[in-house]
């Protein structure tokens, strides 16, 4: 009992009886009260509710205390989110050594560095990613696998409670899957890495995103992907749908989350298309520094401006897309640039698209214009409906990029 009226779900308190530590977190779904006796955070674990085995993920805002609740538990440890209540951003990470809690309250104006507050010791090193048990049931929207940072060192009692307590809202960033999926590809597990932090290409690719030196501010981990062969196996589809329309998964690449507007009043995760746009390094900063694509005739960063690209008609002023990655990584569309790995000396070609959302009903769709006739482009795409066009700038959203590294 609280005599002074001052408890709060998530809390880790004390039994007065046996002293021992406990935390209680209603279940997002059902609201049954659960109780996991633990002296260790349990913020972002994957929780299973004892009633309805469904699981939650759960985490208190730094700045105003309001529980978040993640019903689909697709919270990626060290993300960026917003608080559904204060609206504030913040990012969160249990260190698997010393399993304290990091938050990051302004984590849009700093380079998350992921070395513990408390132990200072590297937090990604050492990450372990876990897919629910055996028979465990969830309402993922895929079959995804999410971080979970030294689960086996707190002992899970799920001891149910009648304290007919209501649940909490969810986190505005978790109402719809934020990757883009429906459940149309459930079986192709939204080609999440299943580990990401160990990958070696992907922290090659990392090294090109690191160099490029561009704002923080541009990105949201929650987005990241891994597309090489070891992450992303040959039995796992070739093609996903989203929206009613297929896009070719990108084989060989790594991909960045970029920041999208958790505001939005319209639902582009499940009723935009996914594409893609390639393009240049220079091209990419400034169309993610304005929030918008820029149309060929618009200044760049640099002051140049954005040209019509070879082959397409003189006097269109379009943003062109295409469901195939082939297509878009072409090199009229997408430059190889060089890159030498600072930690390895290896060099590199590589090559940067953006993957996008881009609305339904916006754009009209054409054959091949970079000239290859009847010689097939993609094996998934035809050549005469490969390429999208549109004038509405709004209409396309990049939500992440995309890198490819293949020896110099």
């Amino acid at each position: 009992m609280w005599s002074a009226a001052n408890y709060e779900q998530g809390l880790v308190c004390k039994c007065v009886a046996c002293t021992r530590p406990f935390q209680h977190v209603s279940c997002a779904h059902c609201s049954e009260s659960n109780v996991y006796p633990t002296a260790a955070s349990i913020q972002g674990e994957w929780l299973k509710c004892r009633s309805c085995a469904k699981m939650h993920q759960y985490i208190r805002c730094p700045h105003c205390e309001k529980g978040q609740v993640w019903k689909s538990c697709n919270y990626t440890a060290g993300s960026v989110v917003s608080c559904w209540s204060c609206k504030q951003s913040f990012a969160h990470m249990r260190c698997p050594h010393c399993q304290k809690p990091n938050f990051w309250k302004n984590p849009l104006n700093t380079t998350l560095s992921f070395v513990c507050f408390e132990c200072k010791r590297d937090m990604c090193n050492t990450v372990s990613l876990r897919k629910p048990p055996t028979g465990e049931k969830n309402d993922l929207k895929n079959d995804e696998t999410s971080p979970s940072t030294s689960l086996n060192h707190i002992q899970r009692s799920r001891t149910q409670l009648s304290l007919n307590q209501r649940r909490g809202r969810s986190s505005s960033i978790a109402r719809t899957a934020n990757d883009g999926t429906t459940r149309d590809n459930i079986r192709a597990a939204s080609s999440r890495p299943r580990k990401i932090f160990s990958c070696a290409y992907f922290a090659a690719c990392k090294e090109y995103v690191k160099q490029l030196d561009w704002s923080i501010s541009f990105f949201n981990n929650k987005h990241d992907r891994c597309y090489c062969q070891t992450c992303y196996s040959d039995d796992l589809p070739n093609t996903l749908r989203v929206a009613e329309a297929d896009y070719v998964v990108p084989r060989g690449w790594a991909g960045f989350g970029l920041g999208v507007d958790p505001f939005r009043d319209d639902n582009l995760w499940d009723t935009w298309i996914v594409v893609y746009h390639g393009t240049t390094t220079i091209a990419a900063q400034s169309i993610l520094t304005h929030r918008q694509f820029l149309l060929p005739g618009d200044h760049l960063l640099d002051g140049s401006r954005l040209a019509i690209r070879p082959g397409h008609i003189p006097g269109k002023v379009n943003i062109y897309t295409s469901p195939s990655i082939r297509y878009a990584s072409l090199n009229v569309y997408s430059p190889i640039n060089s890159f030498k790995s600072p930690k390895t000396g290896r060099r590199y070609n590589v090559q940067i698209v953006l993957q996008c959302k881009q609305k339904p009903g916006t754009f009209r769709t054409q054959r091949e214009t970079v000239g290859w006739g009847t010689e097939r482009i993609c094996d998934m795409v035809p050549n005469e409906s490969i390429e999208h066009y549109t004038n509405r700038r709004s209409s396309v959203v990049p939500y992440r990029l995309l890198i490819r590294l293949q020896d110099a």
